[in-house]
């Protein structure tokens, strides 16, 4: 158990960074938040990978999945700054932009596991 919990940490531990710093680079570009919007895409094609890609009889080992589907994908992907940032989205600008945000995340995030199961299945 104690080994599990260490492997998700790690995992966890990178991801969390690597989506602190796709944040913080999209920030200097642009209000829109496309750095909430490229970490769950990424995350999700990187999970369909590992889950159609990787795990459908080529060897994702229970380690390798807590180290990177549920560490590392989990802890870049978030749900929690792209709802608060939906709800920023409709304060500052209204419905359409929480619209627009809301389809790229849900629709974006929906296709890119779609598109990696396609590729690697």
């Amino acid at each position: 158990m104690l080994l599990n919990c260490l492997l998700v940490g790690a995992g966890g531990f990178i991801g969390a960074i690597f989506r602190y710093l796709a944040s913080a680079g999209f920030k200097s570009i642009s209000s829109w938040p496309l750095g909430t919007l490229a970490v769950n895409l990424l995350g999700s094609f990187v999970l369909g990978w590992l889950v159609y890609g990787l795990a459908e009889g080529k060897g994702l080992s229970e380690s390798q999945r807590l180290l990177f589907a549920v560490g590392f994908c989990g802890a870049l992907t978030t749900m929690s700054t792209f709802a608060l940032e939906s709800h920023q989205l409709f304060t500052a600008k209204g419905f359409a932009a929480i619209s627009i945000n809301v389809v790229f995340n849900v629709l974006g995030s929906l296709a890119m596991i779609w598109f990696a199961k396609r590729l690697f299945a």
